[in-house]
């Protein structure tokens, strides 16, 4: 077996790693940006790490980010492409069985246009299934993270 549940359910978690992370820094960001207000002393520094550390953070996070992505995007069209080939392969076995009376109601151009258009579609939906099972994810994300900086003037713009 060459692509299995767990290749993509392993695209899946590149995907959610890269969603999450892709926040980071802007909490790294809001940090150090209240380090600099209070004054820039690393003595009295509560934040999450030490400041040079956030900004090798601010570096190094959406570098992980687009690896992640780049991963995520890799297998899921390498499973699209596969699954393309697949429906291609079966509609085309099917079209060799068809009988006579089937021939006459069906033309060859229609069942190109089943392989092409239709199998495309599905590689299609394969390719972006993940965006659209994360989008959820980083919106509530986002719409935490702007009302913990205005309130409740978050859900003006809401």
């Amino acid at each position: 077996e060459g692509f299995g549940r767990w290749t993509i359910a392993f695209a899946f978690l590149y995907n959610l790693l890269s969603a999450l992370l892709a926040f980071v820094p802007v909490l790294l960001l809001n940090d150090l940006v209240s380090f600099f207000e209070a004054g820039a002393d690393t003595a009295t520094y509560k934040g999450f790490a030490h400041p040079w550390v956030e900004v090798f953070g601010l570096f190094l996070l959406p570098l992980l980010v687009s690896l992640f992505q780049t991963r995520h995007t890799v297998i899921m069209s390498h499973c699209a492409t596969y699954t393309r080939a697949a429906v291609s392969t079966l509609i085309y076995q099917k079209s060799l069985r068809v009988s006579a009376a089937g021939k006459a109601q069906t033309s060859t151009g229609q069942i190109v246009n089943m392989m092409s258009n239709d199998a495309f579609q599905l590689q299609r939906f394969l390719q972006f299934a993940g965006l659209c099972a994360i989008a959820p994810v980083q919106i509530i994300i986002a719409l935490v993270l702007i009302y913990r900086q205005v309130g409740s003037a978050t859900w003006v713009g809401v």
